[in-house]
């Protein structure tokens, strides 16, 4: 049983995980080319974005310095283009802020004027109605008292008026109320 534990710990075919723990099974004797390209097995620079070995950053990033200068002040030039974009935005927001506010300002100046105007419309209706009652009550005082008109020769208005034809007197005026007519339809209307 040790010989073949042994045998098995050193056995150059023996299939082994990758130590960087990337899920590929190798055999042992292609660790070593494998940890060259394993993707785990690498740093990513943030600035570059290059694939370094381990331990070595430092390296890397005295070597590409000047590349690294470049690309940070592409990325600060991007940031300030972007914040002035902001800058922009915060200020059309402002605005639309303070046109809101006077949206609705002038809303709630509607909304009140709309009110008093229902008021003052139901006070002026209920006026209207009072003086309509009054009038009615007037009216009806007048219209109380008789009126006689008097015809000669009603046989012949019966029989020279059809049914639906009428007599019209002429225009009266009672207690004031200037305008009535009579109509007189002798034979009925149909």
């Amino acid at each position: 049983g040790d010989l073949l534990a042994k045998h098995l710990g050193e056995c150059p075919r023996y299939p082994v995980p990758c130590p960087n723990k990337c899920g590929e099974i190798l055999v042992r004797a292609s660790l070593a080319p494998h940890r060259m390209v394993c993707e785990c097995g690498f740093e990513e620079c943030i600035i570059c974005g290059d694939r370094v070995a381990p331990g070595g950053m430092v390296a890397h990033r005295a070597e590409k310095a000047q590349l690294h200068v470049e690309l940070l002040e592409a990325k600060l030039s991007e940031k300030e283009a972007s914040a002035s974009q902001h800058d922009g935005l915060v200020q059309r927001l402002a605005r639309m802020e303070d046109q809101v506010k006077t949206l609705a300002q002038s809303a709630h100046v509607t909304l009140m004027t709309k009110a008093r105007a229902d008021e003052v419309k139901a006070a002026v209706k209920q006026q209207v109605d009072t003086l309509t009652a009054h009038w009615r009550d007037e009216a009806s005082k007048r219209l109380q008292t008789k009126a006689v008109w008097r015809m000669k020769g009603v046989d012949r208005l019966l029989r020279d008026y059809p049914k639906d034809q009428h007599i019209s007197s002429s225009r009266v005026s009672l207690q004031g109320l200037d305008g009535f007519v009579v109509r007189l339809y002798p034979n009925g209307r149909p």
